[in-house]
């Protein structure tokens, strides 16, 4: 079984700087290799994130795949939506959704969800294929043909105004675009993705995802979910499970993004990475709380009954010594 993976992060726009990408992508890191067994790791970071690093490590993933490897791809950074020009692959609401590379020009440097879905349609079916996307209007980004919202459709955000967001908002030359677009029904799609891919969302296709502090540092609010509902579980938890745990997380926290897991349903019970504990890496276990210290009053009783036994031996032994003594007069 071969076991590799992507992880991108980026902080480094140069226009909008983002603080917890780098963070989410050094968690990622050190949870595959400590509890999920990975080795083969490419990990692109910042500037190292361009469109052609980020094309060329999707097809490092994906080349010489078979039945059995487990995969993983994980994106910490900007997304957006671009007008879908596409055909016949036409989206619903008229747009692509993009994950944004470094060098992004919004022009030919961009990765759209049909260049991904392209890229994971070479997976061969029996492939373990799990793709990660901890950024804006990440729901639905593989086009797949089942999605599972836990809490059910989210509130829309309006990204103008909200700060902490991974959205990239598109330039003004191209908004007319967006806004004068007419959506149109899906027509022809391939579904080869659906066999083995299952797609886990920082949130759904209109929503944003937090850029958040929590916990002394910056981090994704759905990596920091994520992992952390890893932990809690041992590193043995099924996608389903997961997906809700992490929007359990999110409604307990205040967070208004909604994370989803796109795929087919028939892998929801399979296990996430199909996680293995390595010889010798410490689990992640809940702590039973330590005994409750004794009461005062037994404490009390305590030193009384012992005092009293001491007490009851210096008794016997002054009766001991005066039963001698009259012994002793009476011989005499």
């Amino acid at each position: 079984m071969v076991q590799k993976a992507l992880i991108v992060g980026i902080n480094k726009y140069p226009s909008s700087p983002l603080q917890g990408c780098v963070n989410d992508a050094m968690d990622m890191e050190a949870m595959l290799k400590q509890h999920f067994g990975f080795s083969d790791i490419q990990m692109l970071l910042d500037g190292q994130a361009t469109t052609a690093n980020m094309k060329s490590g999707l097809t490092w993933l994906v080349t010489g795949a078979q039945p059995g490897d487990v995969l993983f791809f994980h994106y910490s950074g900007h997304g957006s939506q671009i007008r879908d020009t596409s055909d016949p692959d036409v989206e619903v609401d008229g747009l692509d959704e993009i994950i944004c590379p470094v060098d992004l020009d919004w022009n030919t440097k961009l990765i759209t969800d049909d260049y991904m879905k392209w890229v994971f349609d070479q997976v061969p079916a029996g492939v373990n294929l799990t793709v990660f996307l901890d950024c804006c209007n990440s729901g639905t980004a593989l086009d797949q043909a089942e999605s599972y919202q836990p809490l059910g459709v989210g509130e829309a955000r309006d990204v103008a105004v909200q700060k902490g967001s991974r959205y990239l908002p598109p330039p003004a030359h191209l908004m007319p675009l967006l806004e004068n677009r007419a959506p149109k029904p899906r027509m022809v799609q391939s579904r080869h993705v659906d066999n083995t891919g299952m797609l886990i969302t920082g949130c759904q296709s209109h929503q944003t995802s937090a850029d958040a502090y929590i916990g002394g540092r910056y981090n994704g609010a759905a990596t920091y979910s994520l992992v952390s509902s890893c932990k809690v579980a041992d590193y043995n938890i099924n996608y389903k499970t997961l997906i809700e745990k992490m929007n359990d997380f999110m409604a307990r926290s205040g967070y208004s993004q909604r994370p989803e897991l796109d795929g087919s349903s028939a892998l929801y019970g399979d296990l996430f990475l199909k996680g293995i504990l390595l010889e010798g890496a410490t689990p992640y276990v809940v702590a039973s709380p330590p005994p409750p210290p004794p009461t005062t009053q037994n404490n009390t009783t305590a030193l009384a009954q012992d005092e009293s036994s001491k007490q009851n031996k210096v008794l016997f032994i002054i009766a001991g010594v005066i039963a001698v003594g009259i012994a002793f007069l009476a011989l005499s």
